[in-house]
Parts: C-alpha cells; sequence; structure tokens
C-alpha cells in the first residue's frame, strides 16, 4: 500500500506543482519490503523528466550491482531481484523480491540500469530495506534436580515480537556448561523450524541422566544459541540447572545435629564424669596401694586388700546402664567414700599399735645396750636381745601384728634375765664370803680386800625395783646389773692378777712341782673369768670354783715350797699391795630416733588393677574426642559464616577469635553445670 501512496503522492505534485525542466537522470528510490511474506512485489513510480515520464528501457531484469553496508554483495543476492518496467499508464519500476533469497535482514542498495533512447546506459540506485525480526523468550529455561528426579520449569519459548518479519530455519542449540565441560547435559530437538512475525513457538527439552552426575551441588549456568538466517545476530538464551539434595536430608541432617549434640552434650560429658569416677577410684587405689606398699603387716594387708579388691570389682564390671548410657554411676563415689573410711580407720587403729610398739620400744630400749660380748649382762639377755631384734624388724616393716608377741616375749625374757642376773650374783657374793673358798695359802690382806669388795659391789641390789607395770625400771636395773657385772669383772681381773704377787714362784719353771701349779693357777684364773661373765650360764658361781680345786691349790703349792730356790717365796706385801679401786661402768648410750612409719618414697606395692592406666587414657580420649567434635562444628560453623566475606583484618581476627571463645566457654560451662560441677 505504501508503493501505490507513494505513485499517487508523485502524481499529484506533477499536475499542481510547477516542476523544473531537468535533463538528469531520474534520482535515487527507495522502498521497505515485506518480511511476512516469501515473493514481495515493489512498484515505484518513474520519477519525471521535464514534467514527462522519462523514456527508458531496462537494460537488464537483474540489478547491475547488489550493496549492503557499503559491501558488495555476491551474484547470488542479484537473482532474488526481478526488475521490470511497467509503461501501462504512468511508468513505474517494479522489483518482485525472492524473500527467501534475501533472508538476511538489512538495507540493500541496487544499481537498476536503464537504457536512454540514444542507447547509452545509465544507472538507478534503488534502496530497499529488509526489516528485521526481533526474538525473545517468553520464559526462563530451568531445570531443578532434587535428589534423582528431574523437574523443568516450563516449555522453551520463543515469540516474534516485531512483527514485521518471519523467522525461518530457526534452530535452538543445546546449552553448553563451561562449569562441567558439557554441551549435553541438555537435548533440545536441532530441527530447524520457522517462526511466522508475532507468533510464539515451544520447544521441548530434557537432561540427560548419564551426563547429569557431572554437575556439582548447586546452581550451574549454561547458554544455548537460537540461530536462523533472519538474525543478525545469534540469541544467546541462558539455561539453569538447580542440582540440590533431597529434601529429606534436611530431616536427616537435623537428626544427625541431634544425635552428635547428643554425644557432646550427654553422651561424652557423661562419659567422661563416668570415666573420671572410675578414674578417682583408681587413683584412690593407687595412693593407698603407694601407702601400704612397706607395711608388712599380714591381717592390716589382708583387710586393705579387701577394700580395694571391692572396689576394684566395681570400678571393672562391664555392663549395666553405665556401661552403654555413660551416666556416671552413683555407686563409685559412695563405694570411694567406704573405702576410704574405713582405709583411714584401719591404718588410724595401725598407726596407733606402733605408736604404742615404739613408746614401749624406747623404755626397753636402754636394756639392749652394746655390751662387750661374752659379758654377764649379754649372756643372759641373749634371748631377750633375739626377740627384741625380731620386734625391731617388724616395726621396720610395720608389722605390729607380728611385734606384739615378740615384744612381750620380750619384756618377759629381759624380766627372767633380772632374776637370773640377781641370783647368780647372789651366788657369787656367797661363794667369796665362806673362807673355805680361799686357798689358806693366800694372803690374808687379799682375802679381805676381795670379801670386803665384794661386798659393796653387791650392795647395790637395793637398787632394784621391781614393778611389771613400769617397763622403764627393766632398764634401771638392768643398768645396775651392768654396773655391778663391769666392777665383778674388774674385781676379778684384779683378783687374777693379785695371784701373781701372791704366789711367788721358784726361778726353775721346770720343775714339775711347779709346771704343774702353774697350770693350776692358769685355771684358777679362768674360772674367776668365767665367775665373773658366767661363762656356762651356770645359775651358781659355785661351779666354777668348789673346795675340792681349793685343796688342790694347797697341795700342789706345798709340793712348790718344797723346792729349794734363793728366790723362793713370796715378796714382803706392802700395805696397799691388795687395794682394789673401783671403775665405773656402764654408760648410757643414745636412743635412736623413732623411723617414720610411711616414706612418700616407698616402692609400689603389686598393683591390684591394670584398669588404672586404661581409666586414665579413656578419660584423655574422651576429653579430646569432645574437644575435636566442637572444635570441627565450631570451624565449620565460622567458615560457612564468614568465608564468603573474610578479607584477615586484625578486627576480624578478634572477632573471630571472641567467637571461638565465647562458644567455647559457654559449651564448657553447660557441660560443668549439668555435671554438677557449678552451683
Amino acid at each position: 500500500m505504501n508503493k501505490f501512496f507513494t505513485f499517487f503522492v508523485v502524481l499529484a505534485c506533477c499536475f499542481v506543482m510547477p516542476v523544473a525542466v531537468s535533463s538528469q537522470v531520474p534520482g535515487p528510490l527507495s522502498a521497505e519490503l515485506n518480511g511476512t511474506v516469501s515473493i514481495d512485489t515493489i512498484s515505484m513510480p518513474m520519477p519525471l523528466e521535464n514534467g514527462r515520464p522519462p523514456k527508458l528501457s531496462l537494460a537488464s531484469s537483474r540489478p547491475y550491482t547488489v550493496k549492503s553496508g557499503g559491501n558488495l554483495l555476491g551474484e547470488q543476492y542479484s537473482r532474488a531481484f526481478n526488475i521490470y518496467l511497467d509503461e501501462k499508464g504512468f511508468p513505474t519500476i517494479g522489483i518482485i523480491v525472492d524473500m527467501r533469497l534475501l533472508a538476511k535482514p538489512g538495507t540493500y542498495e541496487l544499481a537498476v540500469v536503464f537504457k536512454k533512447t540514444d542507447s547509452t546506459l545509465e544507472p538507478i540506485t534503488v534502496t530497499l530495506v529488509r526489516p528485521a525480526p526481533v526474538l525473545d523468550t517468553i520464559s526462563t529455561a530451568r531445570v531443578i534436580i532434587e535428589g534423582c528426579t528431574a523437574s523443568y520449569s516450563t516449555a522453551l519459548v520463543l515469540k516474534e515480537t516485531s512483527k514485521l518479519a518471519n523467522i525461518s530455519g530457526l534452530v535452538v542449540h543445546p546449552p553448553y556448561f563451561n562449569i562441567c565441560n558439557d554441551s549435553t547435559l541438555v537435548a533440545i530437538n536441532r530441527r530447524p523450524v520457522n517462526i511466522p512475525a508475532g507468533t510464539m513457538l515451544e520447544f521441548i527439552y530434557h537432561l540427560n541422566n548419564a551426563s547429569a552426575d557431572k554437575l556439582p551441588l548447586g546452581k550451574s549456568v549454561g547458554f544455548a544459541q537460537v540461530t536462523s538466517p533472519n538474525l543478525q545476530t545469534p540469541l544467546v538464551i541462558p539455561f539453569e540447572i538447580i542440582n540440590k539434595r533431597s529434601s529429606w536430608w534436611i530431616v536427616v541432617t537435623i537428626v544427625l545435629g541431634l544425635i552428635t549434640g547428643l554425644v557432646v552434650r550427654h553422651y561424652l560429658a557423661d562419659k567422661k564424669q563416668w570415666e573420671q569416677q572410675r578414674m578417682n577410684g583408681f587413683i584412690c587405689i593407687e595412693n593407698i596401694q603407694k601407702e601400704v606398699a612397706r607395711i608388712q603387716d599380714k591381717p592390716y594387708r589382708d583387710a586393705v586388700a579387701q577394700l580395694l579388691l571391692g572396689l576394684n570389682a566395681l570400678l571393672e564390671k562391664a555392663g549395666g546402664a553405665a556401661y552403654f548410657t555413660g551416666i556416671a554411676d552413683p555407686d563409685i563415689a559412695t563405694k570411694i567414700q567406704e573405702v576410704t573410711t574405713a582405709y583411714n580407720t584401719l591404718k588410724a587403729g595401725l598407726e596407733q599399735r606402733l605408736k604404742d610398739l615404739d613408746g614401749k620400744l624406747k623404755k626397753i630400749a636402754g636394756c639392749f645396750e652394746n655390751d662387750p660380748p661374752g659379758s654377764l649382762v649379754a649372756g643372759k639377755l641373749a634371748t631377750a636381745r633375739l626377740s627384741y631384734e625380731f620386734v625391731l624388724d617388724r616395726m621396720g616393716g610395720f608389722d605390729p601384728t607380728a611385734a606384739e608377741p615378740s615384744l612381750a616375749k620380750t619384756i618377759a625374757g629381759i624380766g627372767e634375765a633380772i632374776g637370773d642376773l640377781k641370783n647368780y650374783l647372789l651366788s657369787v657374793q656367797q661363794l667369796f664370803s665362806k673362807d673355805e673358798n680361799y686357798p689358806a695359802s693366800i694372803p690374808q690382806q687379799l682375802k679381805t680386800t676381795i670379801k670386803n669388795t665384794m661386798g659393796t659391789i653387791m650392795g647395790s641390789l637395793s637398787e632394784l625395783k621391781d614393778d611389771p607395770t613400769d617397763l622403764l625400771l627393766l632398764t634401771a636395773n638392768l643398768t645396775v646389773f651392768r654396773k655391778m657385772s663391769g666392777k665383778l669383772t674388774d674385781l676379778m681381773n684384779f683378783y687374777s692378777e693379785s695371784l701373781d704377787k701372791a704366789y711367788k714362784l721358784p726361778a726353775n719353771k721346770t720343775n714339775p712341782a711347779v709346771v704343774k701349779f702353774v697350770q693350776t693357777l692358769a685355771a684358777w684364773k679362768t674360772k674367776l673369768s668365767d665367775i665373773a661373765t658366767n661363762a656356762a650360764d651356770s645359775p651358781d658361781a659355785a661351779t666354777y670354783l668348789d673346795a675340792s680345786f681349793v685343796q688342790q691349790i694347797e697341795q700342789q703349792w706345798a709340793e712348790v715350797l718344797k723346792v729349794e730356790d734363793p728366790a723362793f717365796g713370796s715378796d714382803r706385801v706392802s700395805p696397799n699391795t691388795y687395794s682394789y679401786i673401783a671403775v665405773d661402768t656402764g654408760k648410757q648410750q643414745p636412743v635412736p630416733p623413732a623411723t617414720d612409719i610411711f616414706d612418700s618414697k616407698s616402692p609400689l606395692w603389686q598393683k591390684i588393677s591394670a584398669e588404672t592406666t586404661v581409666a586414665r587414657k579413656k578419660l584423655i580420649f574422651y576429653g579430646l574426642l569432645q574437644t575435636i567434635i566442637l572444635a570441627i562444628i565450631l570451624c565449620a560453623i565460622a567458615y560457612n559464616t564468614y568465608g564468603p566475606g573474610f578479607i584477615g583484618t586484625f578486627n576480624e581476627l578478634l572477632v573471630y577469635f571472641l567467637f571461638a571463645f565465647s562458644i567455647d566457654i559457654t559449651v564448657d560451662t553447660v557441660l560443668k553445670y549439668k555435671g554438677g560441677k557449678v552451683v
């Protein structure tokens, strides 16, 4: 219609407006093509020349040249135009355009050659505009994969929105997803189709399940190209594929979170508390073991072992609610308290017994001073000393059960020794108080000195005190006997030495009578020494020196007197020849301090249970496991919360530190409160 309208406007101008006569070839012509048809016919009136239509004829039904955008197009484009000249009525130029050959939209410049009457050729430029179609999408292409099920938003709908041109040979290419380097995820029918101007068309697509496994979780965006000869540029359409887990994972995750929270907040905390109680029990056993390690009192050790074995059996028991739930067993704490109380009672009883024994030992310690071997007191205390030393050994082993009867035996032995010593010394006094126990040849002064000194020594017997309840008197009495024994020994030594002065032997020592008397004199001295020490442990001193031995001395001395020798006889006796000075004996020895009952460096007693080490490892394991789980959870929360926008400034690091610190303190406080440690 536009071409006919232009024709009538030009015709009206020819009849109404004055037109200047020009001898030039008519100027360029232009027209707009119809993009909705396959064959379009354009009619344009010829420009007037001097008020009249020019006398021209077509040189060719094809344009001489075809240009678009200043570029010369190929001959195939010339075949899209069929030019004719209509001279019926007002001369017009007609152009039949094959729109199928002129698919690409744009402006085409045709050089149409006319022939003048003088056979010269003149070109006329005809400009034709092919309108461009406009293609758009009506819906977004989206695929949602939830678990193993894929759902599609809608079909892909394309619409020509300009309504000026058809679209032919349109092809939708499968989208390409760069994230997985794949163009086979979505399949679309690639058969070329036509879309008339102003209409729309649906394209069905589907997901290739075999290739969908390559997609990561989340949204993946790919791009599909829509191409057509009628489109100046391909249309790029975005494709979205949202790959997500099944919604059931929300339920699973929540359940796992609840279970994890239960494990962290309940099971591990209770398990730690349970293991802590067991650890407390094993530590209690170890501490008691260390104290009892050096104690050798069998009844005491048996009693303590029964306590520890009962506690150990409770600590090692497997099964029950505590084994599966980790809930702390209240029986453990109660048992620990019971064992501790019972042990302290046993320990206090043992310590009191040892203290009583130690007190008694200190009282009788002076009874067993370092007497010279073979002394009178040492001989009488030999049996009691063995018992005393056994008591000391048992005290060193903290064994009052064995020490108590031995101490009683020791005390009884000391009492018997005191009685024996008293009786023996009285027999010594009686022995030397009788004249028949002295040879007639012995100087009277020596005999008098022995009798008087012996009486003085025996006078110390009055210092003895008899009180069975006072153990200190035992030491005091033995001290008296120790002094008397020393004085008796000195007196017997004096007596023995004085015999050499009393019996002056001849110079001829080979005389049989002299030799025999020398032997008897030596035996006499030995008997005096044996009397001082009671060498034969005899109850009566008369067993050492009797009347027959005294007569033997007299008889042999009478034979010695018959020997003629200038040096024969005794020296003149001075008044002080047989005087005797007693020497103080029996010094008190210091009492060694009592040994400490329990030594902190004592060796370990044989372990009752190997579970001590196991419980300690479990306690550490549960603590570390709880810490690791909390750390993983906190790190995951912090990373996902702060990771996307993390820069790393000091303030950010401080915020993260405070976040972790506050969460850890909060969780730890809650666990302690639940464990009953926070009130």
